[in-house]
């Protein structure tokens, strides 16, 4: 996020292979970051696909206390 803001302005891509967090698929704050790995949206749809399909009534999270962890259970 941070260095993705710091070289924006320069134009430079940032290319990464871990960052999945949805925030980063904004390409009016980030039009030069790039990802390998899908962002985690597609993981969130999956569980909540599962949790349609197999009719559970509640799911628990653990999940950091942090920009990663919160978006996750959002």
């Amino acid at each position: 996020n941070i260095l993705s803001r710091t070289l924006g302005p320069f134009s430079v891509p940032l290319i990464s292979y871990v960052a999945s967090c949805p925030c980063l698929s904004d390409r009016h704050k980030f039009p030069n970051f790039f990802r390998t790995i899908p962002s985690d949206i597609y993981q969130a749809k999956a569980m909540a696909w599962l949790a349609i399909r197999f009719h559970w009534t509640w799911i628990g999270a653990v999940v950091a206390n942090n920009d990663y962890g919160l978006t996750a259970v959002q």
